[in-house]
C-alpha cells in the first residue's frame, strides 16, 4: 500500500502544475485525490517527460496505467478520469477489504 500510495502522490504532484491537490479518504476505504483543473494537460505532461528523458531524468513515479495493474494484483481498484485539465483518481481499497 505505501508503494501505491506514494507513487500515486508522486504521479498527481508532477501532473499538478500548480501543485494544488485535494485528498479525501472515505470510511468505505476509497482514497480520492483531485486535482481541480489548474493541472497539466496529458500533452504538456508528455513533452516535460520526453524533455526529462532526453536530459538523462526519469519521472519519479510509475504510471498510472502501472499502478492500476499493481492495484489489481493486490485486489484494489484504480481508476481515474480527466475533464479540461482537471484529473480526479481513485483507489478503492474496500474489495480487498470484504476478502
Amino acid at each position: 500500500l505505501h508503494l501505491v500510495l506514494t507513487h500515486l502522490l508522486l504521479s498527481m504532484c508532477e501532473r499538478s502544475d500548480a501543485g494544488g491537490l485535494r485528498i479525501e479518504l472515505s470510511t468505505q476505504a476509497e482514497l480520492a485525490i483531485f486535482d481541480p483543473g489548474h493541472g497539466l494537460s496529458a500533452e504538456v505532461v508528455g513533452e516535460r517527460f520526453a524533455a526529462r528523458v532526453r536530459a538523462g531524468h526519469s519521472s519519479a513515479a510509475l504510471s498510472l496505467p502501472m499502478l492500476e495493474r499493481l492495484c489489481r494484483y493486490w485486489g484494489w481498484r484504480l481508476c481515474w478520469s480527466e475533464c479540461e485539465g482537471a484529473m480526479t483518481v481513485v483507489l478503492d481499497l474496500q474489495s480487498a477489504i470484504a476478502r
